[in-house]
C-alpha cells in the first residue's frame, strides 16, 4: 500500500494546478511576444527508482532517505553528465515551447533583441526520474514547467503542466544506469519529456 501512496504522492505533486488563462481581450491585444531564458536548476534533479520505493514502503520517508543515500541511483552521474555534455533542460523546453507557439498564427515569437507585447517566462520546479510503480525495471522522466507572461509588471497569462510517468506520450522508459553513462540516452529522455510539457502549455496560448 505503502509503494502505490509513494508513486500517486509523487504523481499529485507533477500535476499541473490552475493558472490565468489568456482572455480574449489580451488575445486582441498581445500580437509579439518573447520568450526568454528558462529558470531551471541542474543539481536539483529528483529520483524516485527503486530503491527510494523499497525504503519508504518499509520506513516512511525517513526510509526513504536512507535508502536514497545508501542506493547506487545515478543521480550524481546523471548530473555530471549534463555539465559534460552540455545537456541543458532549459534549453530544451524553449526549444520546443517556441516550435509549438511557431503554430499559433496569432502569436509572433520574435528574438531576444526585438522588441515585444509581452514577454513569457518559463520556469522548471520540478526535474528528474521516476519508476510508474514498486517493481518496475525503468524509470521514465518527469517534469513540471510553470510559464508566466507578463507585460511589464502585469500578468496576462499562468499555466503550470506536469509529466509523470502516467501522461499519454510518456511511454519510454529507461534503464536506470544508462542515464548516468549514455549522454544520448539521457538526451533524449529529456528533449521527449521537454516535448510533452511544451505542447501542453502552448495549448493555453491557442
Amino acid at each position: 500500500m505503502k509503494k502505490i501512496f509513494a508513486v500517486m504522492l509523487c504523481a499529485v505533486l507533477l500535476a499541473g494546478c490552475a493558472g490565468q488563462k489568456f482572455s480574449p481581450e489580451h488575445r486582441e491585444q498581445i500580437k509579439t511576444v518573447k520568450v526568454l531564458p528558462v529558470k531551471w536548476e541542474p543539481g536539483e534533479i529528483h529520483y524516485f527508482g527503486r530503491a527510494q520505493n523499497t525504503g519508504m514502503a518499509f520506513g516512511g520517508y525517513l526510509g526513504f532517505l536512507l535508502a536514497n543515500s545508501l542506493s547506487t541511483s545515478p543521480q550524481r552521474e546523471i548530473i555530471k553528465t549534463l555539465d559534460s555534455e552540455k545537456i541543458d533542460l532549459g534549453a530544451l523546453v524553449k526549444q520546443h515551447f517556441v516550435a509549438e507557439l511557431a503554430k499559433n498564427p496569432s502569436l509572433n515569437v520574435v528574438g531576444d533583441e526585438a522588441t515585444a507585447d509581452a514577454h513569457i517566462q518559463l520556469t522548471v520546479d520540478y526535474w528528474g526520474f521516476q519508476i510508474s510503480h514498486g517493481f518496475s525495471g525503468v524509470i521514465y522522466p518527469v517534469i513540471k514547467v510553470g510559464a508566466v507572461m507578463q507585460r511589464g509588471t502585469e500578468r496576462l497569462w499562468v499555466q503550470n503542466e506536469g509529466v509523470t510517468p502516467f501522461t499519454d506520450g510518456n511511454d519510454l522508459g529507461y534503464v536506470p544506469a544508462s542515464l548516468g553513462t549514455e549522454p544520448e540516452t539521457l538526451r533524449l529522455a529529456l528533449n521527449g519529456v521537454s516535448a510533452i510539457a511544451s505542447q501542453s502549455l502552448a495549448k493555453g496560448l491557442r
